[in-house]
């Protein structure tokens, strides 16, 4: 708690965005070191409505694979080389603002257009181009909400790139970002919330139940405009039997950590549309969405799968 609570002083004395986030960097869940070139990404994503909102605010980007459709429900799963660079982003449009779905799909195009920019860097540029990033959508969002009459609006922001065996983690807003070891079936969340709850309970307050869904920090914010700055953690050792979890709050609010570890545990079928699932088997409140990238030994050649393409 108390790197949270030191985050969230520094945000409400200088009333600027925070320098980024740290958490300690995470161990490699194998024995066994393989190079990226020796390894695959399995990669699941799934967004529905759910049962209580009329539309799907929720957007995401799934490193060149999938770019969500504007408001629909859907999920797949793909397999992927893990060597070289990937990029992978979700997105929620705030709901009870203008035009929250256009939020999202305009912040989701942007990483979408970024794209090669990411795989050309090296990651040491990662940070300059995520704010990039987080700048253009959150101009362009503005001006969305300005041309058609609105007053206020916006997205959150999390997105993962993947080079080199490590993970770099982003976000603005609530959206969450989880590590999960398989090997001994640990979760840890990598983000912190960017709620006016967090903030009045660093500030020793007590939050009312609205604000822990009322957000300090988010794309298309007029508050610091181009300023805002990604929050960033620590590179994260990601090797075979890693996985890394995106998620909106729509999984976050039906789920606890350990629900979701329970689900990610199970080995068959699409854990995003698991996840999904529980999430609607528990309210379906909101809308939820899901990305869920793990990395595994890529398996040995043989007479039946060589030369096989990934999708």
């Amino acid at each position: 708690m108390s790197e949270i609570s030191d985050f969230f002083k520094k945000l409400l004395s200088c009333g600027k965005t925070a320098s980024p986030e740290t958490v300690p960097a995470l161990p490699l869940t194998s024995d066994k070191v393989l190079e990226d070139k020796d390894c695959i990404l399995q990669v699941s994503y799934a967004t529905d409505t759910g049962f209580i909102r009329e539309t799907n605010e929720d957007s995401f980007y799934a490193d060149g694979k999938c770019l969500h459709k504007f408001g629909e429900s859907e999920n797949d799963t793909y397999t992927d080389t893990a060597d070289g660079a990937h990029v992978f982003g979700l997105f929620d449009g705030m709901g009870g603002e203008d035009f929250g779905e256009v939020a999202s799909e305009i912040t989701a195009n942007t990483l979408k257009d970024f794209h090669e920019k990411f795989i050309a860097a090296e990651p040491e540029k990662y940070p300059e181009l995520m704010n990039e990033v987080c700048r253009k959508a959150g101009a362009d969002v503005r001006e969305m909400i300005r041309e058609r009459g609105g007053i206020a609006g916006g997205s959150t922001f999390t997105a993962v790139c993947l080079r080199g065996g490590m993970a770099y983690a982003y976000w603005l807003g609530d959206s969450r970002i989880y590590f999960f070891n398989r090997a001994d079936g640990s979760i840890k969340q990598l983000t912190s919330d960017h709620t006016v709850a967090m903030a009045k309970l660093a500030a020793g307050e007590e939050p009312s139940p609205r604000d822990h869904h009322s957000l300090t920090h988010f794309i298309g914010m007029t508050k610091l405009g181009d300023n805002v700055i990604a929050a960033a953690c620590e590179p994260v050792k990601f090797g075979t039997s890693c996985v890394l979890l995106l998620c909106s709050d729509g999984l976050t609010d039906m789920l606890t950590d350990y629900e979701i570890a329970d689900i990610l545990k199970e080995k068959s079928g699409s854990p995003a549309e698991k996840l999904m699932e529980g999430a609607l088997a528990g309210g379906g409140r909101d809308n939820v969405t899901c990305i869920v990238i793990e990395k595994t030994e890529a398996p040995a050649e043989t007479a039946e799968n060589q030369g096989s393409e990934t999708i």
